[in-house]
Formats: C-alpha cells, sequence, structure tokens
C-alpha cells in the first residue's frame, strides 16, 4: 500500500506499506534508508521517536485491506485561518 505520512513540522513524505497489525506499521520511508516502525496509540500514531505522525492518505489495492489497518481512523477537516 502507497501512503502520504505527515510529520509535526508540516513535512509531507512518501511510504510504502510493508508490513501492519492494528496496532502497528513498518513503512519504508522515501529518502531513508532504513525502515521505520509505527505504533498506534488511542486514535494517534507515532514514530519510534514519540512524534506524532499523521496518515494523510492510503492508497491500497483493496478497501478491506486499507479498513484492517485504519478501522478506528477518524477523519479530520482542515479549515483556513480568517484574519
Amino acid at each position: 500500500m502507497y501512503m502520504i505520512l505527515c510529520y509535526p513540522s508540516g513535512r509531507y513524505t512518501d511510504a510504502v506499506l510493508l508490513s501492519a497489525t492494528p496496532e502497528r506499521m513498518r513503512v519504508v520511508v522515501q529518502d531513508q534508508e532504513d525502515t521505520l516502525e509505527l505504533c498506534r496509540i488511542g486514535a494517534q500514531w507515532f514514530s519510534e521517536g514519540g512524534s506524532p505522525i499523521e496518515i494523510q492518505s492510503i492508497i491500497a489495492d483493496s478497501p478491506a485491506a486499507a479498513a484492517s489497518i485504519c478501522s478506528e481512523a477518524r477523519p479530520r477537516a482542515a479549515g483556513a485561518a480568517s484574519y
């Protein structure tokens, strides 16, 4: 599965999912030599270093595959700030 991840800094990166359970994911991240393990605590995913990671999108070959990983995912809406 192809994924787009967002780091707390606002940086987006491409990733490919290697393996997953509802609580853990192992991904290959663009421009990194080693794989990254993500751990889910509650509804939030975290990196090995404890940084929150947002999953912006998942492209899967079947809806059931994505649903098994994101069964508790909740959509988030981002709005523009008004000044």
